[in-house]
């Protein structure tokens, strides 16, 4: 067990955010035998706006992503994956298509970022994406999985979104 070091709640090991405030249990963690430095910053703020549109709406495994700076937000359930990116030829039940969104104005890859459970944590991966993916403003590298906070803003090329789970 492991205590966290903002509320003090002991979680589980494998655990890599709290299960009690939502905050990293240690601003280091391994992901696929890598360490990854977690960005700590205040979580629930974009553009000093708190966006609580999806408060008590989202279901197991449901997340919340707010576009730019779209008050009302997709919510939408992650089964094994969602992939963010633009349409396809072929339909991928597991897409969300954000070509509606100026996707392809704003840089975004077909198969631009990937989020997914793992350990109790939503994490995001840059699927080798052509114009990069941030989190909280520190970039990607290609490939690298980070664990996300709820409220964290992931910016695809240059589309913002803050997601909410």
């Amino acid at each position: 067990m492991k205590a966290c070091p903002n509320c003090g709640v002991e979680n589980d090991d494998d655990k890599l955010v709290c299960s009690n405030c939502g905050r990293p249990i240690s601003e280091t963690i391994t992901l696929r035998s890598r360490a990854f430095k977690l960005p700590i910053v205040p979580p629930n703020v974009a553009g000093g706006v708190h966006l609580t549109a999806h408060v008590g709406k989202l279901p197991e495994k449901g997340v919340a992503i707010y576009i730019g700076d779209s008050s009302e937000p997709i919510i939408t359930t992650i089964k094994t994956k969602l992939v963010l990116g633009r349409r396809r030829e072929l339909l991928d039940p597991e897409l969300l298509d954000l070509t509606p969104y100026d996707a392809y104005k704003l840089g975004l890859s077909r198969n631009h970022a990937v989020l997914f459970f793992k350990d109790g944590s939503l994490c995001v991966q840059d699927t080798g994406s052509s114009n990069g993916t941030w989190v909280n403003n520190t970039r990607l590298q290609a490939y690298d999985i980070v664990a996300l906070l709820p409220g964290s803003v992931v910016s695809l090329a240059e589309m913002p979104l803050i997601i909410y789970f």
